[in-house]
This record gives C-alpha cells, sequence and structure tokens, in this order.
C-alpha cells in the first residue's frame, strides 16, 4: 500500500501549491520581460542622433539656456522648453555629446516607471501592476528623444497622482494630488496637449464629488500643486521681473 501511495503522484492541495509557487513568480517576469524588451528597443535606437528637426530645436535651444539665452525673448520659437532644460542639464552635467542625452533620455523614460504602478486601482494585484509596468517599458523604449517623450514619465505622475488623490484618506488624498497638480503642470511645460491633465483632473473630481461628500481641500491642493510647477518650469523666466 505504501509503494501505491507513493505512485499516485501529487495531492490536490500540493498541485495547488504548485500552482502558488509559479503565480508568484509570473509578475517578475512579466517585469523581466518588460527590462528585456526596454533593453533591446533602446540598444537599437541608440545611434539614432538626431532622427528629425523637432530634436535639432530641442538642442539648439539647449545650447542657448547654456549661453543664458531664453526661449521665446531671445530666439523665435514655439515650442514648450521643458525638453531644453532636460538637455541642457545633460549638456553642463556630462558634456555636449549626443550619447550623454541619449543615456539620461534613457534614465528619464525610467522615472515614470513607479508611476504606472501608483497610477492602478489600490486593489490591483501584483500581476496587473507588473502588466502595466511591462508594457509601458515596451513602449516607451520605441520613442526617440522628442518633446512627446520627454512628456511622459511626468505625464504619468500626474495621471498617478490624480488618480490616488480620488481614494484613500483625506490626508493622503491631498499630498497625491499636490503631486498631480505639480506634475501635471511639468507636463505642461514640455508639451501644450499636457494641458489635457487640468481638464481631466476636474472632470474625475467632479464626478468623485457627486458620489460622495465633496473634499474641497483636494481640488485645492491640486490647484496649488499646478501653481507651484508652472511657477518651477518658468523659474528663469521669473528671475527676470524686478519688484
Amino acid at each position: 500500500m505504501r509503494g501505491l501511495d507513493a505512485r499516485r503522484g501529487p495531492t490536490m492541495r500540493e498541485r495547488d501549491s504548485q500552482i502558488d509557487r509559479l503565480a508568484a513568480w509570473v509578475p517578475w517576469l512579466l517585469i523581466g520581460l518588460g527590462v528585456a524588451l526596454f533593453v533591446s528597443i533602446r540598444l537599437q535606437l541608440f545611434e539614432d542622433e538626431v532622427p528629425n528637426p523637432d530634436i535639432s530645436g530641442i538642442l539648439y535651444n539647449a545650447d542657448g539656456l547654456l549661453r543664458g539665452e531664453l526661449p521665446y525673448l531671445h530666439n523665435a520659437e514655439i515650442k514648450p522648453f521643458g525638453a531644453f532644460y532636460v538637455v541642457a542639464a545633460a549638456f553642463e552635467l556630462f558634456g555636449r555629446d549626443l550619447d550623454s542625452v541619449q543615456w539620461v533620455f534613457t534614465g528619464w523614460l525610467l522615472l515614470g516607471l513607479p508611476a504606472v504602478a501608483f497610477g492602478l486601482p489600490t486593489d490591483a494585484s501584483r500581476t496587473d501592476k507588473a502588466l502595466s509596468m511591462g508594457v509601458y517599458l515596451y513602449y516607451a523604449g520605441m520613442f526617440t528623444y522628442n518633446y512627446t517623450a520627454w512628456m511622459m514619465p511626468v505625464y504619468a505622475w500626474a495621471f498617478a497622482g490624480i488618480a490616488r488623490s480620488l481614494s484613500g484618506q483625506a490626508g493622503v488624498r491631498w499630498r497625491w494630488a499636490v503631486v498631480g497638480g505639480v506634475a501635471s503642470a511639468v507636463a505642461f511645460g514640455f508639451m501644450q496637449r499636457g494641458g489635457v491633465l487640468g481638464v481631466v483632473a476636474l472632470t474625475l473630481w467632479g464626478l468623485d464629488a457627486r458620489r460622495k461628500h465633496a473634499q474641497w481641500v483636494v481640488l485645492g491642493a491640486w490647484v496649488a500643486g499646478a501653481v507651484l510647477g508652472a511657477m518651477l518650469m518658468s523659474a528663469p523666466y521669473l528671475s527676470l521681473i524686478h519688484i
């Protein structure tokens, strides 16, 4: 009988345990796949130095900032200035070299990765978060360092802040609202279409207020954060104002 029991194979409980152990690895596998795709795609695009005229404009204005020139005041420019700041900082810190810009851009894209997980519902599973992060890594890797791509990580944090400000305790909600407001204004400074975040924030807050007791402090915190973000982005221009 003992030998017969040994040949029966794993019990239902043992099979469930094995499935649970395999399932625990799924989030790590998804993130690992996303990282592998991100690295592979970035390496292929690394030598694509200046793929379009918009990037030439970013490089030109970054040089101008290092010379003490401000876009719109010292040159004719219609593009948003956020990318100019980051590339100018890359030139200043690592040298005026396109490779340094590519490395800084790659690191910049990764800044948005945690925001993807924070932007999901608080009860989202580890697999849901890992899948979202993997998808972000895959798509982020495909971008060249154009205006939209520089906006993307900040945009992700703006949405995460807005989403988290709609649930949880009041103290947590207003802090996330500030994050969402700052990031929304900064995203607008990288690309004008980031302005849609303001519409999204107000719409979601309005819908949330209809379902629950309105917390004006959350909306006020988002507005305060947006003002702070706008001031940060406009700091070089504000310094020219003489009081």
